[in-house]
């Protein structure tokens, strides 16, 4: 209970971001890096920010991190897909970020119709099990060759809002 309520507190404030757009990304190795979350969530959509906290009594991250998507769908479709694979030898906890003071009360199965409809793959989305992989491979690719690996030519691991 102590780690969710420091990982709802290390939660990027972010004005104005959408609703679904911001997931949290538990679960993480310590050798992960921003670029290598970036890319293992890229193949879902537009990647806006992502933010790794620092412990502060260590060198290291505390083993999360916080994706934020433009899009909403792209969002659910990465949490839909992402959670529960394996990066680095550790599987990966994904679901939506939600801010330190709670859900305003609601039952969590409140929204459950609404957030199955929207896990369909859409005709232009394609497979996600196939985007699963393409962000996996390029996070590994990263790891063998470097920062530039597993990139598409001229595409940037670090993008700017």
């Amino acid at each position: 209970a102590a780690a969710m309520a420091r990982a709802a507190d290390a939660a990027p404030a972010e004005a104005g971001a959408k609703a679904g757009t911001m997931l949290y990304v538990g679960g993480l190795d310590e050798g992960v890096t921003e670029a290598l979350v970036h890319a293992a969530f890229v193949p879902f959509g537009n990647v806006k920010e992502v933010n790794l906290p620092m412990d502060p009594e260590s060198t290291g991250h505390r083993g999360f991190a916080f994706v934020m998507f433009e899009d909403e769908d792209d969002a659910a479709e990465a949490t839909f897909n992402m959670d529960g694979a394996e990066l680095l030898g550790r599987t990966l906890k994904v679901n939506e970020a939600r801010a330190a003071q709670g859900a305003g009360g609601r039952p969590a199965w409140e929204d459950a119709d609404k957030w199955y409809a929207r896990q369909g793959v859409s005709e232009a989305g394609g497979s996600g099990a196939a985007k699963r992989q393409q962000g996996l491979a390029a996070a590994e690719a990263m790891l063998r060759e470097g920062p530039a690996a597993g990139l598409a030519k001229g595409e940037s691991a670090v993008r700017s809002t």
